[in-house]
């Protein structure tokens, strides 16, 4: 056996540098003659020869080729593995006898393990609501009113009343090392807020928070949590184009050695002093472990093994556009990224969303064992959690209505509540029966106290039991006594930095900017088609510019033409910078991921925003040098070469300045659609006041301090021009005056001569450069999110203000009768006479059809039935089954007494023989089948990687069947590919539906797809996206009163009455919370009334309450008749029972069981025990859970078996292909799917209902709409101020000028700032609409033209409000026809720009090619609008463009409606006079006869941008799946 040398002598300091440490053989160690081991105590519990080994007996210090193995910061991958292999010894992802050989090493030398005790005492957490419920909704209204009673607040004119409520109410505990902590509650009881408050990471933003949170008797003040505490969020926020592994590196990078280096260091001294041999596997563990900045870690490995993402560590994280891991794969991504440093407290929230039960197991276990042999800290909130993993921790702590109901040992919970009448039944979940206990739905089903008549205990009133119960009053008594003494660690590098940490980041400066340094460098090379991309682009419009301007048809012989010259270095500025607009979308979409890791002190801003800045720097000289090669030369500019270089140097800084001011406008408003429009906005002020579009003498007094102090771009525009107009050839040049004609133009612009202007133009733009990047710097080192999660209003207060508000309208008008059906007697506002069935199948007879024409009879007009606010809809829908009701009427099918709506369907089976699915390798994947493994396959000659191989199967109506398996085996990949959502790769096999070959187009009819990610317009209410579904799915022939009814039932089957009203909104930021936002998912499709229904994990995210409602929701389902089948991941015994069938896939795609599960799964339980080596299952334990254990690659690796291949020579596998060959023939007179139309509803009325909620949606949107109103009022003012009436000063060609360009900029970046804002909009829909169009509810044609027209009324609202501010301070003729004129142009150009904006989303993946895409295009318009260089002055060849390009009809629009008939006489520079109306005429070619066919051609574009946009969605599909 091979150790570790002890008798080396080594400093703390040597131990955190990077060093080269080799194993010597345990011969050399024998030669030391080390004295011996001296009997040491042992503490109580730790056997350190039973289970555990303290030597390990096959360790080698050498790799398998007999390379000496050395631990240092460049071990290579394999070595990494190697040593985490070696350490676990176990293909099994179990780490719990290395944790306790782990532990041994430190108790054989009896060193203490440094402890942290979490107390909490008398929490309280409060904030306030407004008592009105109207105004929990956002809307542009609701907006406004807050921000006039903020100022009235603010000067004491205003009180608003609101209400306190409480989101922890006064809690007092102690969290204690060595013990897993399980956190319990119903969803909205305070758990998130309780973790996140005792990790130090609650944001202190509305919050009112009293009370103390100790860390071993210190306040979180006293030291950093960030740095101490972990906390793992439920939102999954990385990086998609990092690998997994990639992720884990630089946060175990990041993170730190913590405490490691110093105990290695004082067990190895303590060793030493001993002559203690070594386990060197455990030794190199903790070695590895102890390297500070190492940029590969062995944590890293280690930690994929624990997490079970060994099979995707080199996948991209990927997003909702890229193709990456699963969603199970990123939720343990979200894990490992915070646990894999060394942090001693671990607070994770609801972890196990996504996961299968064995993987939860796994990881819960694995973090178990880290809290009982490392003594870590460990609370971790669950949702769902498994008998057997409720079983892994040691204490409960359960709350609810954010009060303590318990906290203490696992064993006593159920003895609290026996006392006060409350008993968890037989083949419950402690879990499910703790969540549920305290609800008022659900607690009477748990009450056994004979004795007594139930009444409802509330949450108060077990929180007051529990401080008299046993448990209760040892925490009290535990909290008087003194915590464990522990000193704070030091605030310097290279000593003891502790377990309560002070320093604020684990690096040094070098080493934080060499981490971020590498992972920007990775960060580009992912992006690097994006970069060639812009690169292209921009190269193109020098192309462009160089052949406009041909020097061939361009001589500098005249102030005309040294103008057009002018206009070419203009442009050359405004290309270049408008390249940077795609760095703001970038900026912004990273935000969420760089705020968590600044949040845990991984590094500070400046490590994050230097990298990157320095790394454009490369891409911008490479962009200005091409650019002045191309331009240079073919336009004729000034041929010394000295002025060529000076030139570069400028637009080389200029380019960078441009990203940097992007940039900080991106970190500076942290939202795509406030950035969109403020980039814009500012891009726009800094070239207005520049120098160019307005002469300097011509900026009024008051805004001439922005010319010189603030605006770069004057300094920028003064250089370039003197570098150009000062050279010999235009000085030499002279005109009739004396005056040469270089300073004739100069003069123009108010431009002085001198060179030394260029030099300090260079040192501004240098300046602004830094200046803009340190801004980058501080906005994101002291910004939060701007749209920070808000809290949600607890039902029970939701209640209490709803029902004062009832009762105040009950004053003042008649209440309308009750919603309940007849023959029910609501409870707790549910009716109780049983579940709705959705339908029957049911014989199409003649009373079927007379009954069907009665509902006909009363329908009402959709879009009648859809006017008004929310709460009009909500209570049409519940008059609606009122008025069913009464009137006695119900579908065919409904049995007398039955329960509920039935709606007809026809019962549909679905079959798939060898079915197999294969995509393409991911970029950098090896094509080695070797290294791919079992998933290696070759398709027509080409590798690919097989995700499903060779599936067979059925589903039947009446059956509901479990498709499981574990995270990665392909359950989702096979469900997406019989339900036809598969959008790449390639489909091999046979898929029927009741025997005929499946049709997409038909089959997406009768389908519902619940996915696995919750995707739905964000700012619409609950009813508005159910109403909206159904109506879209339903045929034009059922009655909106049948419709309505349904959606009503669906509601209160799901449970989602209380939130009728409740908005949507965003994931983690505001709205539904994860469970209910499922529940939504869940019922949107059951609307639908489909006959086959896929559910890709539809428990996943929901508590045990809340998944019982679900699958007895799918239960009822099947038991109509319909085809339902359903991925999960973490069934009860009581879910997992209640599936008819079970299909279970292995990794690699491959079906191991397709069958009955039997009486309390007794045939699943046959088959795989009847497996030679397969353990029995115990009593109590799980099915679900024990099967996915015994399945396992390392369990089939164990016995010996491949139980792929046991399936296929089993009975049941031929039984199964009987079934599938019988069930694939059509049954006699049967006739395949077929519908008179592809759509339920006719294109009309698909564009009524998508614009309808779209109204309701933009109605909401503030930081959309009021971005958008607030900019054109700003942009009207600053107009206004700037060029006051600058419509009276018509002397000089130049005053013409200062007209055209305010005219110009008006019309381009008003259109510029719509077309940018709409874009993150348009992305958000289009998401959604992908889930739609797959289901089949509109085609391309409604949708698209919904999101255009929608913008229309908010378009003439945002032009009225711009001309009327404007208009009048710019001193335009008070004439009614140029003023109504001017607000019809700017509609048109915000209408047709704003459907551009639209098309370019579409044709485009992301925000970031559109964002270049577009600014391509603003450059192109901006160049060939006519201003720049007038139409007559073009070379033929280009000319046409002219013609093609909006902007120059916009622009023609608007300066001849104003001045197309203005006979003023101005002077021309270098003497003579012309009429404005004849310039116009002569160098523009704009002509009033021509103005009707202009506004036709505005009106033609709007439609082509439109038409593009339908095309776009239609024929291209970027959604990878």
């Amino acid at each position: 056996m091979e150790v570790i040398p002890v008798g080396e002598t080594e400093s703390l300091e040597e131990l955190r540098m990077p060093r080269n440490s080799t194993y010597e053989s345990e011969k050399s160690l024998r030669d030391k003659s080390a004295p011996e081991t001296p009997d040491l105590p042992v503490p109580p519990g730790h056997d350190l020869f039973s289970s555990n080994r303290a030597i390990h007996p096959e360790g080698r210090a050498s790799t398998d080729d007999g390379r000496k193995l050395v631990i240092d910061d460049k071990l290579s991958l394999s070595d990494r593995q190697l040593v985490v292999t070696r350490a676990l010894d176990t293909d099994q992802q179990d780490a719990e006898d290395y944790l306790r050989r782990v532990r041994a090493r430190f108790d054989r030398v009896n060193l203490e393990l440094p402890t942290v005790e979490v107390r909490f005492e008398n929490l309280h957490i409060e904030t306030e609501v407004y008592a009105e419920t109207s105004r929990q909704l956002p809307s542009l209204w609701n907006a406004v009113r807050a921000s006039v009673e903020w100022a009235f607040l603010k000067l004491h004119i205003l009180r608003v009343r609101k209400v306190k409520m409480a989101i922890l109410s006064n809690m007092s505990s102690i969290v204690k090392p060595g013990r897993a902590t399980l956190v319990l509650g119903p969803p909205g009881a305070g758990k998130s807020t309780l973790l996140k408050a005792l990790a130090g990471k609650l944001r202190p933003d509305g919050l009112k928070t009293t009370g103390r949170v100790t860390y071993n008797g210190h306040e979180l003040s006293e030291f950093l949590p960030e740095r101490t505490a972990v906390y793992v969020e439920q939102e999954d926020q990385h990086l998609p184009e990092l690998t997994v592994r990639e992720t884990f590196d630089f946060s175990a990078c990041t993170q730190g050695a913590g405490s490691n280096a110093d105990l290695l260091e004082e067990v190895r001294r303590r060793e030493k002093a001993l002559g203690v041999e070594v386990d060197w596997s455990v030794d190199a563990m903790l070695r590895s472990g102890a390297l500070a900045g190492a940029q590969h870690s062995v944590a890293t490995e280690f930690m994929i093994h624990m997490l079970g993402l060994d099979i995707c560590a080199d996948t991209i994280i990927g997003n909702a556009m890229k193709r990456g891991v699963s969603g199970g794969q990123k939720k343990r991504v979200t894990s490992g990224e915070m646990i894999v440093g060394p942090k001693r407290v671990l607070f994770m929230d609801e972890i196990s969303t996504g996961l299968d039960s064995s993987t939860t197991y796994a990881i819960i276990k694995f973090l178990r064992d880290v809290s009982h042999s490392l003594s870590y800290t460990v609370a971790i909130a669950l949702l769902q959690p498994a008998p057997e993993t409720y079983d892994l921790f040691d204490d409960i702590l359960l709350i609810a209505e954010g009060c303590l109901v318990y906290h203490g040992p696992r064993e006593h919970v159920l003895d609290f509540f026996e006392p006060l009448g409350f008993r968890c039944p037989d083949r419950k979940g402690v879990a499910d029966f703790l969540q549920e206990v305290t609800s008022r739905k659900d607690q009477k089903q748990y009450w056994h106290d004979p004795t007594k008549p139930y009444s409802f205990m509330p949450v108060a009133e077990f929180a007051e039991h529990f401080k008299s119960f046993s448990v209760g009053r040892k925490i009290s008594e535990d909290l008087k006594k003194p915590p464990p003494d522990t000193s704070l660690g030091s605030t310097k590098h290279g000593q003891p930095e502790g377990v309560l940490v002070r320093r604020k980041y684990a690096l040094t400066p070098g080493q934080l900017f060499r981490v971020c340094w590498e992972r920007e460098k990775v960060l580009v090379s992912r992006n690097l088609f994006l970069y060639g991309f812009r690169f292209i682009v921009t190269m193109f419009m020098a192309f462009v510019t160089a052949t406009l301007f041909l020097r061939t048809d361009l001589h500098p012989d005249s102030v005309t033409s040294g103008n057009t010259y002018f206009s070419v270095i203009f442009f050359s500025l405004i290309s270049l910078m408008f390249d940077g607009f795609a760095e703001e979308t970038l900026t912004v979409a990273r935000l969420e991921g760089f705020y968590k890791q600044r949040d845990n002190n991984m590094y500070p801003a400046w490590a994050y925003v230097f990298p990157t800045t320095i790394l454009r720097l490369p891409y911008s000289l490479l962009c200005a040098t091409l650019w002045c090669c191309i331009v240079y030369y073919p336009v004729g500019l000034a041929p010394e070469p000295s002025r060529f270089f000076t030139l570069i140097l400028l637009l080389f800084m200029l380019h960078s300045m441009g990203i940097g001011l992007f940039r900080f406008n991106g970190a500076l408003c942290r939202n795509e659609n406030v950035a969109s429009t403020g980039g814009a906005f500012l891009f726009l002020v800094l070239l207005l006041l520049g120098g160019f579009l307005l002469a300097k003498d011509d900026i009024p007094p008051w805004w001439i301090w922005f010319y010189w102090g603030c605006d770069p771009i004057s300094y920028a525009q003064r250089a370039l021009a003197i570098n150009e107009f000062a050279a010999p050839r235009w000085q030499n040049m002279k005109l009739p005056s004396g005056e040469s004609v270089g300073n004739t133009i100069l003069d123009q612009r108010d431009i002085p001569h001198e060179q030394w202007w260029i030099w300090l133009g260079v040192g501004v733009i240098a300046f602004s450069w830094a200046l803009f990047n340190i801004g980058v710097w501080l906005c994101h080192a002291y910004l939060d999110p701007i749209d920070a999660p808000s809290a949600d209003i607890r039902a029970e207060l939701k209640e209490q203000l709803a029902e004062e508000a009832a009762q105040k309208a009950a004053a003042e008008q008649p209440k309308l009768p009750g919603s309940a059906r007849a023959g029910s007697s609501p409870v707790n506002g549910h009716a109780t006479n049983g579940d709705i069935e959705m339908s029957s199948p049911s014989p199409r007879t003649p009373d079927h059809a007379a009954a069907r024409k009665s509902l006909d009879g009363r329908r009402r007009p959709a879009s009648g039935a859809l006017r008004g606010t929310s709460r009009d809809l909500a209570a049409l829908v519940r008059d609606s089954r009122r008025s069913l009701s009464a009137s006695g009427h119900t579908l065919p099918g409904a049995e007398a007494g039955g329960r509920g709506m039935v709606l007809p369907f026809t019962p549909l089976n679905l079959t798939f023989h060898h079915l197999s699915y294969c995509v393409d390798l991911p970029r950098g994947t090896s094509t080695d089948p070797e290294k791919l493994g079992p998933r290696a396959a070759e398709v027509d000659g080409k590798p690919m990687l097989q995700l499903l191989r060779d599936c067979s199967g059925a589903f039947r109506p009446g059956t509901l069947t479990a498709l499981v398996g574990s995270s990665g085996a392909g359950k989702t990949t096979l469900m997406d590919v019989l339900a036809g959502r598969k959008t790449t790769g390639k489909i091999m096999g046979d898929v029927r539906v009741s025997g005929y070959p499946k049709v997409q187009a038909t089959f997406a009819r009768v389908i519902g797809y619940v996915e696995q990610s919750d995707i739905h317009s964000a700012h619409i209410t609950v009813l508005e996206s159910l109403v909206y579904s159904a109506r879209l799915r339903f045929s034009k022939t059922v009655s909106t009163d049948i419709v309505y009814s349904f959606v009503q039932e669906v509601m209160e089957l799901v449970e989602l009455e209380p939130l009728t009203n409740s908005i949507v909104g965003k994931p983690g930021i505001r709205g539904l919370s994860v469970e209910q936002r499922k529940r939504l998912t869940i019922a949107v499709e059951l609307v639908a009334n489909p006959s086959i229904i896929f559910m890709d994990e539809p428990t996943s995210g929901l508590d045990a309450r809340a998944a019982a409602i679900v699958m007895r929701t799918v239960r009822n389902t099947v038991n109509t008749g319909r085809t339902v089948v359903c991925t999960i991941h973490q069934p009860s015994i009581d879910i997992f029972e209640a599936f008819d069938d079970l299909l279970l896939l292995k990794s690699g795609g491959l079906v191991t069981y397709h069958g009955s599960l039997g009486r309390n799964s007794c045939r699943l339980i046959e088959y795989f025990q009847g497996i030679k080596g397969v353990p029995a299952l115990e009593a109590g334990l799980n099915p679900a859970t024990w099967m996915l254990q015994v399945s396992t690659p390392g369990m089939e690796s164990a016995i010996g078996v491949d139980f792929g291949q046991i399936y296929r020579d089993s009975s049941l596998y031929e039984e199964n292909e009987r079934l599938v060959q019988e069930l694939s023939i059509p049954a006699p007179g049967s006739q395949p799917l077929h519908f008179e139309t592809r759509y339920p509803q006719s294109a009309l009325s698909q564009f009524k209902l998508i614009f309808w909620k779209l109204w309701q949606s933009y109605s909401r949107d503030v930081p959309y709409n009021g971005t958008r109103f607030v900019f054109a009022a700003v942009l009207a003012l600053l107009f206004g101020l700037i060029l006051w009436n600058c419509g009276h000063k018509k002397t000089t060609i130049q005053d013409v000028g200062n007209i055209l360009g305010a005219l110009y900029l008006s019309m381009l970046f008003l259109g510029i700032i719509n077309s940018r804002t709409v874009q993150p909009v348009a992305a958000a829909e289009r998401a959604v609409m992908y889930r739609e169009r797959a289901a089949g509810m509109y085609s391309e044609l409604p949708f698209a033209s919904a999101q255009c027209l929608i913008e229309v009324p908010y378009n003439l609202a945002q032009a009225l409000l711009f001309s009327l501010i404007c208009y009048f301070m710019l001193g335009f003729d008070h004439d009614a026809g140029k003023f109504f004129y001017f607000i019809l142009t700017i509609f048109l150009t915000l209408n047709l720009m704003t459907f551009y904006g639209v098309m370019a989303v579409y044709a485009t993946p992301d925000l970031a090619f559109g964002s270049v895409i577009s600014g391509f295009f603003y450059s192109f318009w901006n160049l060939f609008a006519g201003f720049l260089i007038g139409v007559n002055a073009m070379v033929p060849w280009w000319r046409w463009y002219y013609y093609v390009n909006p902007i120059s009809w916009t622009l023609y629009a608007i300066i001849v409606t104003q001045l197309g008939d203005d006979s003023h006489v101005v002077i021309i520079p270098g003497g003579g006079s012309i009429t404005i109306r004849g310039y116009l005429e002569e160098f523009y070619n704009y002509r009033t006869s021509f103005i009707g066919p202009v506004f036709g051609i505005l009106c033609a574009f709007m439609v082509f941008f439109g038409a593009l946009a339908i095309l776009s969605l239609k024929l291209i599909n970027y959604q990878r799946r």
